[in-house]
């Protein structure tokens, strides 16, 4: 009853010709049905409301999805009643009776355009589900679909625990670990999909599956890798550790002024060893302007992020130190601190959901090569210093410790991508409407992209392989399927035969959709 009185008072309130666009009275339709079924910690909203705005707020608002509706689910039951047990007297499931589509969303961070292809769609909220649960056998834990990254990590450490997640605290666990995963912790446990050991899958004829090496094993292959495909996964059994006693972490960050870059990069090859990276050793490096450093060119900001004391970091940090760094920063922190540190906290600019459009150009390589990085670094520097609107422009390095990735067989999940030893993404943050810039009559956005694929295409022929990978949950959506989700033959064959199996009328198509 709860929940159907807060869907009458959504419904009431609603702006007049607020749903005209999205045919309002299909969606007040579906939502007076689902409301009195709904758990009593659900709701439903509609444009207008502080709710539905906290709801559908993203990341980046370039080829953002559109939504008529949002269900608050409260439980995992109310995503089976949301996707199919709402009938009418035909038996008719209503959100396919009235051609609804439908998305999953909690970290609202995916970013790729084909997500605008949702149009007059329901927005099927868990953020709810947010819930850390360690088992008995202290190696597990079930985790809901909508939680955090920050959620996981501060439920774990309470306990003693730890796992792999993504670096940025307001992304949610499973959008990026379905997809991949990287992280902090992936050298020592391998990727965050790696860690899946069963997930509860509603399909989209809304039917759950339990998913697992055990329970439709062919599911649990391609879920682990092109996971967005396939179903909304509202819990999962996730590998966990123990914290080794006395851990401790430097996070010791370097910025370099432009001509330092052969020398950096070399450094950091040197330090990636052709996918030999320590366990104990992550390094990071962005492109950025930083007119203090140098009022010309972008600057090289950089890090070492090493698991360990000052002492035993020292064979790194003091080579980053040689190379006469413009700034240096040095700290020690513990597992949950290095966040902050790293300018991907809750209150940094990476968790920012402001309107921006954010277009990020991503390509995994082996390793750096210095003429290439020269190259893309010049394109970087004269885009984000000729257009004030791009002048908050990153183009992000990250070098992981890739042992345990390797060390998994490449043909075990739907993950395409165990070779490559780094993720590289120049990274464009715009202001929609507060560039000012002279484009002579050519979109910034558009300007923006052009640069962006000039860069990749750059460091893709300069780094020696045959084919392009691009990390699937950077996308901006204009790569192939085969960047994403692998070259093989075989590898887009097994995928389009599960998408066959398990998605036949295509449901979840909007987040790089396997065709």
């Amino acid at each position: 009853m709860q929940a159907y009185t807060l869907l009458l008072l959504a419904l009431r309130f609603t702006p007049v010709g607020a749903l005209d666009k999205c045919q309002s009275q299909k969606f007040s339709d579906f939502a007076a049905a689902l409301g009195p079924i709904l758990s009593p910690g659900a709701s439903i909203s509609f444009p207008g409301s502080h709710k539905f705005a906290d709801a559908t707020s993203r990341y980046s608002t370039y080829g953002a999805p559109g939504f008529a509706v949002t269900v608050d689910v409260a439980s995992e039951g109310d995503v089976d009643n949301t996707v199919r047990k709402i009938f009418f007297s035909t038996k008719v499931n209503v959100a396919n009776a009235h051609q609804l589509p439908f998305l999953a969303t909690s970290g609202h961070h995916g970013a790729t355009i084909s997500l605008g292809r949702l149009r007059c769609g329901i927005n099927i909220n868990l953020r709810a589900l947010n819930s850390v649960h360690v088992l008995e056998d202290g190696r597990t834990a079930v985790i809901g679909g909508g939680t955090l990254t920050l959620e996981v990590t501060e439920a774990l450490w309470a306990l003693g625990k730890w796992t792999v997640t993504g670096i940025c605290e307001c992304t949610s666990l499973l959008g990026p670990g379905l997809g991949g995963g990287h992280g902090w912790n992936q050298g020592r446990y391998g990727l965050g999909l790696d860690q899946i050991v069963e997930a509860n899958l509603v399909l989209g004829d809304g039917s759950g599956v339990v998913v697992s090496a055990d329970s439709h094993a062919d599911l649990f292959w391609g879920l682990r890798g092109a996971g967005h495909n396939f179903g909304i996964v509202t819990s999962v059994k996730y590998k966990v550790y123990d914290v080794p006693d006395g851990n401790t972490w430097v996070v010791a960050k370097y910025t370099y002024t432009q001509d330092k870059l052969e020398a950096l990069f070399g450094l950091f090859d040197s330090f990636i060893a052709d996918g030999a990276q320590p366990v104990q050793l992550r390094h990071w490096a962005t492109f950025m302007r930083v007119p203090e450093i140098d009022p010309v060119h972008a600057a090289i900001a950089s890090w070492i992020i090493y698991e360990g004391t000052p002492e035993q970091a020292a064979p790194y940090t003091s080579k980053m130190e040689a190379l006469e760094p413009a700034t240096t920063n040095f700290n020690t922190t513990t597992y949950p601190g290095i966040a902050v540190l790293m300018g991907m906290d809750r209150s940094a600019s990476a968790c920012l959901e402001n309107g921006d459009h954010v277009l990020r150009f991503p390509i995994d390589l082996r390793g750096y090569n210095l003429t290439a990085h020269r190259a893309a670094y010049t394109i970087f520097d004269e885009v984000s210093g000729r257009y004030p609107a791009l002048s908050g422009a990153t183009m992000l390095n990250e070098g992981y410790s890739v042992r345990a990735v390797q060390a998994v067989p490449a043909e075990s999940t739907a993950y395409p991508d165990r070779f490559n030893n780094l993720l590289l993404s120049a990274s464009f943050r715009i202001t929609p409407d507060g560039d000012g810039d002279d484009t002579k009559g050519m979109g910034i956005d558009q300007i923006a992209i052009e640069a962006g694929l000039k860069i990749r295409r750059t460091l893709f022929e300069g780094g020696g392989l045959p084919d392009l990978y691009t990390y699937v949950n950077y996308g901006l959506g204009l790569e192939t399927l085969e960047n994403y989700y692998g070259h093989e033959d075989w590898r887009l064959a097994r995928l389009r035969s599960l998408k066959a199996k398990y998605d036949p009328d295509r449901k979840f198509s909007f987040y790089a959709p396997i065709n």
